[in-house]
């Protein structure tokens, strides 16, 4: 796990849950399929 050694924020790779595109940790939608990031 990756964390950003100034203000702590978890920066591991996530994946869409509807079509698995890797997304950026600030994105709150999918720029693929649209489907909201959890």
């Amino acid at each position: 796990v990756t964390y950003c050694p100034h203000c702590g924020q978890n920066l591991a790779a996530k994946h869409c849950a509807g079509c698995g595109t890797e997304l950026d940790p600030a994105w709150k939608f999918c720029v693929n399929c649209g489907k909201k990031a959890q």
